[in-house]
């Protein structure tokens, strides 16, 4: 259980970043294309250091290279 939580925390933590950036922008004056397009560019930037700094690497000590490959890929689809 707290393997699982280590591997759901950081997600979680960079969907209300995601979530919280485009709050304050919605909030602050409707968004422009380029805000919009800075603003989601940086939450996806955020979400992939996430993912491969912490949970690929995680998930790669806690089981095998073959059992991570398929979690990437059931997260894909």
């Amino acid at each position: 259980r707290v393997i699982i939580m280590y591997a759901l925390l950081p997600g979680l933590l960079a969907g209300l970043a995601t979530a919280l950036g485009c709050l304050i922008v919605i909030l602050a004056r409707p968004p422009g294309r380029r805000a919009l397009a800075v603003t989601l560019g940086g939450a996806a930037g955020v979400m992939l250091a996430v993912v491969l700094l912490d949970l690929i690497p995680a998930a790669l000590n806690t089981g095998t290279p073959l059992e991570t490959i398929l979690g990437i890929a059931a997260g894909i689809a």
